[in-house]
């Protein structure tokens, strides 16, 4: 799975925020999809695992201009704050793109927080199986006590939709994350989610993430 999260990215120039985390997809990678769909100029700090760690933990992570220094981390300026969901919604507030949060009304942004909380779930069932040894024992059983069941919610969620709350909504890169993940372990895993097959498609070739994708893929 290393060999998975390890993908090189060529940084957006004229940065005005940085983002920093480990030199993986990981936690970052939607947020990295989420700044190309709106168009974000950034920059990035990755630390590599093995060279850079005690970097992280020892220096830079002592210095970081908040309470709760973590990966990732946004600077925007002299403003430092972690956490994946805080990052997601500053970014999207700042570009008036609180739409891409499902702020429609107000069912939709619980309906948002339900479908992402559920795609979470599942991203945090695999990657509690990722750093494992037995990687490859435990994976048949996680599959079938897990990320099925979330699978088939999911593919029914989207049934009539093109996304999982009918627009673009940053709960979608986080999906799309997971499923291209999937496939790249095993395709077959994916096999009976005609719908959830038709969002990674469908993700991928929005203009914007299409670019960003064949850079990183280069």
């Amino acid at each position: 799975y290393m060999g998975i999260l390890n993908q090189n990215k060529i940084m957006a120039q004229d940065t005005q925020v940085t983002l920093g985390y480990w030199a993986i997809r990981g936690l970052a990678e939607p947020i990295r999809l989420l700044f190309e769909y709106l168009g974000t100029k950034y920059n990035e700090r990755r630390y590599h695992l093995t060279e850079e760690r005690q970097k992280w933990f020892e220096e830079d992570k002592q210095k970081l201009q908040t309470n709760f220094p973590n990966l990732p981390y946004l600077q925007d300026g002299d403003f430092v704050f972690t956490d994946s969901l805080a990052i997601v919604n500053y970014v999207c507030k700042k570009a008036n793109r609180e739409d891409v949060l499902g702020n429609e009304n107000v069912q939709s942004v619980a309906r948002f927080y339900e479908v992402y909380g559920k795609v979470n779930d599942l991203r945090s069932a695999m990657v509690g199986i990722f750093y494992n040894p037995q990687f490859q024992e435990l994976l048949q059983p996680k599959l079938d006590s897990t990320i099925h069941p979330g699978l088939k919610q999911l593919e029914k969620q989207l049934e009539g939709r093109e996304y999982l709350i009918g627009n673009v909504t940053y709960a979608d890169f986080v999906l799309y994350e997971l499923l291209d993940v999937l496939a790249i372990i095993d395709k077959a895993i994916l096999k009976d989610y005609p719908n959830l097959l038709a969002l990674h498609e469908r993700v991928r070739n929005i203009p914007q993430i299409a670019q960003y994708l064949s850079l990183i893929h280069i």
